[in-house]
């Protein structure tokens, strides 16, 4: 039987882990998690035994993050209950992309041009796009596609950017 390294055996601040077979650092590490879902995974395991609803609100809120982070379809819904600038004309099934995913267009922008001019599409231009990820209540994150360069400057609800729609799909066989 293979036994945990000694510093998995102890605890600092309290014994709420103590009494699981696999640790919640244990499997976080052996499936390489990042920082938001080792979270849910900590808090969820420790829910009844530690914080109760202060740990479920906090797996909400790391939830949402994910969402913010991966998903700009969380965020553009966001943005259309607290007044999106009526000049945004979304078609169904599109959303403003979040911070990862306009980074995405950023990191592969020749590709996907090239791509786009193949099909007859309007390439995508090397502009500053306002992203669905919030800076503040009042701001929106913005790329720069020449450079990558990141900035809060734009209004949400009056900021006169560039969007960049894009929808979601799945490959599936």
């Amino acid at each position: 039987m293979e036994t945990k390294p000694k510093v998995l055996q102890t605890q600092v601040g309290g014994d709420h882990y103590a009494k699981y077979p696999i640790q919640p650092i244990e499997y976080i590490h052996a499936n390489k998690l990042d920082f938001e879902q080792g979270n849910i995974v900590k808090l969820i395991t420790r829910f009844r035994d530690k914080n109760g609803a202060q740990d479920l609100r906090k797996i909400k809120h790391y939830a949402d993050i994910l969402l913010a982070l991966e998903y700009g379809e969380a965020n553009t819904a966001h943005l259309r209950e607290i007044g999106l600038n009526p000049a945004i004309n979304l078609k169904d099934g599109e959303y403003i992309p979040s911070v990862g995913e306009m980074y995405l267009i950023y990191t592969h922008l020749r590709e996907i041009n090239a791509a786009l001019w193949h099909i007859g599409g309007m390439e995508i231009a090397d502009e500053w796009y306002l992203t669905s990820t919030e800076g503040s209540a009042a701001n929106a994150w913005n790329l720069h596609l020449r450079n990558g360069n990141l900035f809060r400057w734009n209004t949400k609800a009056s900021g006169k950017g560039r969007v960049r729609p894009v929808s979601a799909f799945n490959f599936s066989r």
